[in-house]
């Protein structure tokens, strides 16, 4: 994730039927959030962005898949 105006990330991901499956807040020195994650097969993953505090802002968010 790197972060635009948004401040303090927090990223979650979650299963196709909602359940939670890991989370990230702070990466490193960073108040950007960084998933290092393997599926454990095929299916539909949901990946939410908030921000830690109530503030909203920009962001982008890149997603890679390695095979």
């Amino acid at each position: 994730m790197t972060l635009g105006t948004l401040e303090d990330s927090i990223l979650e991901l979650f299963d196709a039927d909602g359940i939670w499956l890991d989370a990230n807040d702070d990466f490193a020195e960073s108040t950007a959030s960084r998933l290092i994650w393997q599926a454990p097969g095929t299916g539909t993953y949901y990946v939410q962005v908030a921000s830690f505090r109530t503030g909203t802002g920009t962001y982008t968010l890149t997603i890679a898949i390695a095979l």
